[in-house]
């Protein structure tokens, strides 16, 4: 009994651990380790991610003119906000990001056919979700 008792203790200890907030860490450090993708870099210098920027934000002002049309989204609950506006961000991704995605594919798969690099890429709209 007295093992079962120290594992219990031990396990409450991790728990409380567990639960204490914790600071200071890299934001692509707790996307990596949350969902096991990388956060690639954003230099706002560079002309392929200004042209990303200006395509996030028309999709972002597209979902905005979408939503709108159809009277908003009332729910009591953020997170529900969340998921009615996922349809709306996927067209809006569709018609502004995805489109650019498809261009380099098609431009890297002209200029080195054998190439398969594009296949181990995360598209354009991965790099977002």
């Amino acid at each position: 009994m007295a093992d079962e008792e120290k594992y219990i203790k031990g396990l409450e200890t991790i728990i409380r651990q567990m639960l204490k907030p914790i600071k200071n860490i890299p934001f692509d450090v707790v996307i990596r380790a949350m969902t096991g993708y990388e956060v690639i870099a954003f230099d706002k210098n560079k002309r392929e991610d200004k042209a990303l920027l200006e395509n996030l934000s028309k999709a972002a002002e597209i979902t905005a003119q979408e939503v709108v049309k159809v009277g908003g989204i009332k729910r009591p609950r953020p997170n529900e906000v969340g998921n009615d506006l996922e349809p709306f961000i996927e067209e809006a991704l569709k018609k502004v990001v995805i489109p650019m995605q498809v261009n380099r594919e098609e431009k890297a798969a002209k200029e080195n056919p054998q190439d398969t690099l594009t296949e181990s890429l995360p598209t354009t709209a991965e790099r977002f979700i």
